[in-house]
């Protein structure tokens, strides 16, 4: 009897200590795994905040820029705001009076995101209202020549820039998740493209023929695009122009304009 219940006890001890290393052994393997699956992230966290470098208005629209020979592209267009760049600037437009005016110019090159157009480029994630934005350059190019991927490069720097509060905080990581629920900054918040109507090519066909036209929808019957209104070879970013299509009326009118 004494004999049997010491057999019992030596397979149970047994039984137990392989499973404690087979645990032990799973456990390493997923904290492995992990580790591999995260070892090119790291969580976007701030370290700065200051007030939002804001253009002043007059003195932009006087000098006339000439910068990117790109034009203007629509980043978000929704209601009552319109959020565009042109590489070096950004420009936040809001609703008046049927029209849009100019409300806040901020110098892209200052906070070193200026790469829209670039081969690096230069990615924007706005809010559902417009008012923030997370700016970052996709790939930093390193003293080598290299480039590394903003999703590789766990020292990446981005700026959220907080229109209302004219305020820009400055991050460092590469893991957006927490931002983009806290923030509510996500590229799906981008302007969607759609086909350019003939009625506002015929519009860019006045002033200066190009083959595509970038075309946002704005509601559910307008679209938009930034047309430019000058057909002389001198390029100034400030010769565009917006004009909406409405599907509904058959209507095109501009709806804003720098001159």
């Amino acid at each position: 009897m004494k004999k049997s219940i010491s057999v019992f006890t030596m397979i149970l001890c047994f039984l137990v200590f392989f499973s404690s290393c087979k645990n032990s052994d799973t456990g390493k393997k997923t904290e492995t795994r992990t580790s591999h699956m995260s070892e090119d992230t790291d969580k976007a966290t701030q370290y700065k905040e200051e007030n939002l470098k804001v253009v002043n208005k007059q003195k932009f629209l006087r000098k006339n820029v000439q910068c990117n020979m790109n034009g203007w592209s629509i980043l978000y267009a929704k209601k009552d705001r319109i959020l565009m760049t042109e590489g070096c600037y950004l420009a936040e437009l809001k609703k008046k009076d049927q029209k849009f005016k100019l409300n806040t110019i901020v110098n892209l090159t200052k906070y070193g995101v200026d790469n829209f157009y670039m081969e690096e480029g230069t990615k924007f994630c706005p809010s559902s209202n417009g008012e923030k934005l997370l700016v970052f350059n996709e790939t930093v190019i390193k003293d080598n020549g290299e480039g590394i991927n903003f999703e590789k490069n766990k020292k990446l720097n981005s700026i959220l820039i907080d229109l209302k509060r004219k305020k820009v905080r400055y991050y460092r990581g590469n893991d957006f998740k927490d931002l983009e629920k806290k923030e509510d900054v996500t590229e799906k918040h981008l302007a969607k493209a759609v086909n350019t109507p003939e009625s506002l090519q015929k519009v860019q066909n006045k002033f200066f023929r190009v083959k595509n036209i970038y075309t946002v929808l704005f509601e559910k019957n307008k679209m938009i695009t930034p047309i430019r209104e000058n057909n002389t070879d001198k390029f100034k970013t400030l010769q565009w122009a917006l004009y909406m299509y409405d599907s509904k009326t058959a209507k095109t009118e501009r709806v804003f304009g720098f001159q």
